[in-house]
């Protein structure tokens, strides 16, 4: 929707996965989504149409929640590629998929990019397993790992929505599965962003 405007525009054949993740904007004028059946990144161009895989092969394990990088030439992704390599946080080139590194492997838990450091330096993601969430950031040019917060979760143990990090990177909310519905908001727990 054109926020000026209030023109709409529909792009009909874009469908989205029924446990999709979410829209994620990515270079100029293009968003990125989940695919149905959670094999695909589509890449959608808002001024054209045209839709885009981001992957080539879709049979090696399952990807999610797309990062773009703020050089604008290449997406975090957490990948289960449980036929060729390890699952984790990939790092995708928006160019050409044989070129895919992968950033940190998934050790008995699920790796949730969230967002980019303006910079692009780090890259901060939650950690998520049943015994415990944290939310960590990863530096891209050493790999080193800092954990800034373990994040309280409820007797369900279980998020019902991924969280998400505000542009500033001050604000982390999420909701979890419970009989009752909150909503957490964290504030100020990463040192290093004043």
């Amino acid at each position: 929707m054109n926020l000026i405007t209030g023109a709409v525009r529909t792009y009909d054949s874009s469908a989205t996965s029924n446990n999709s993740l979410g829209l994620t904007w990515g270079c100029n004028q293009e968003v990125f989504y989940q695919k149905p059946g959670n094999r695909n990144i589509m890449r959608l161009d808002i001024e054209t149409g045209t839709l885009r895989e981001l992957l080539d092969d879709e049979s090696n394990g399952w990807i999610f929640l797309s990062m773009v990088h703020p050089n604008e030439r290449q997406v975090a992704v957490w990948w289960n590629r449980h036929l060729s390599a390890e699952d984790g946080i990939w790092l995708l080139p928006l160019t050409n998929e044989s070129n895919a590194q992968l950033l940190l492997p998934s050790v008995d838990s699920n790796l949730f990019p969230l967002r980019w450091s303006p910079d692009g330096v780090f890259l901060y993601y939650c950690q998520y397993s049943l015994e415990i969430s944290r939310l960590c950031r990863v530096n891209t040019n050493d790999k080193q790992v800092d954990t800034l917060l373990v994040i309280p979760l409820g007797l369900n143990g279980k998020f019902e929505t991924y969280p998400a990090l505000s542009p500033n990177l001050r604000t982390l909310i999420y909701s979890e599965v419970n009989i009752t519905s909150d909503a957490w908001l964290m504030q100020d727990f990463d040192p290093d962003i004043k």
